[in-house]
């Protein structure tokens, strides 16, 4: 009987192994990048991944998502995309890394609207530029343009679950954050579908596109017109993230002026 009781232990310690590999997460480029240039569907632009070399997919226990390198050792990404100090790898140049993620304490009280992850790596990586978050109040502002990054559908509804090929897309900013409410909303053109959230809005300092700047992460929306973005530029963010960078001894591009290989 006790040999038996071992032999059960044995069993179920291993279908645990099995069952927290299932579920063990990797951040990357794409398997397939998918789609050519010039392509538009439902509004979105078909991107070589080569621009966004620190977007990156990935799939947990949560879903599929996107992903951002905003630091050398920071990914940021949607907190509902990923479970709270949940330890998975980024595989950059084929390497792969170790890597942990934390989601913003107010996201455990129910506040929907701060749903942002931010992910340390064991090591930094490099042979990329990461992307610059914003913490700047001055934009957007209504009416602005935002750009939407994602590997997720390209359907009204997102019936085609076309997820793991990078699109962008713009659409109108109709709400800015106010308060404990941090989300940004846009409308029009592109949408957040299945698979772009935890992906990156962009603003564009410049009209060619050369200079950007991360103003949000793609939360949620209605698959077709309405999107709910998690602004980066609100003291919610801002206080938490530098509190976590320096708890951590990281840099984030955008908040640390020691941050390296920034965009």
């Amino acid at each position: 009987m006790r040999g038996l009781s071992k032999a059960l232990l044995l069993l179920l310690a291993g279908a645990l192994c099995d069952a927290a590999a299932a579920f063990a997460f990797e951040f990357g480029p794409p398997d397939d990048p998918g789609g050519g240039e010039g392509a538009i569907i439902n509004g979105a632009q078909v991107t070589a991944p080569s621009e966004w070399p620190a977007t990156f997919i990935f799939r947990s226990s949560e879903g599929s998502c996107t992903a951002t390198a905003v630091g050398p050792q920071v990914i940021l990404t949607a907190a509902h995309c990923i479970q709270n100090a949940q330890i998975g790898t980024v595989r950059i140049h084929n390497t792969p890394v170790s890597v942990q993620c934390f989601h913003h304490p107010d996201w455990a009280t129910g506040n929907s609207t701060t749903d942002f992850a931010l992910c340390l790596t064991q090591s930094e990586m490099t042979g990329i530029q990461f992307e610059v978050v914003n913490t700047a109040l001055a934009f957007p502002r209504q009416n602005d343009q935002v750009v939407l990054l994602g590997f997720g559908c390209t359907e009204t509804g997102g019936h085609d679950r076309n997820f793991g090929k990078l699109f962008k897309g713009t659409a109108a900013v109709i709400r800015t954050p106010s308060g404990s409410n941090v989300d940004t909303v846009v409308r029009g053109g592109a949408a957040v579908c299945f698979g772009d959230s935890g992906g990156a809005a962009y603003f564009n300092l410049v009209p060619s596109g050369n200079r950007r700047a991360l103003v949000a992460v793609n939360s949620r929306g209605d698959i077709s017109r309405f999107s709910f973005l998690s602004t980066t530029a609100t003291p919610l963010f801002v206080n938490w993230a530098t509190d976590w960078s320096q708890q951590h001894g990281v840099e984030i591009c955008g908040l640390n002026v020691a941050a390296h290989d920034c965009r």
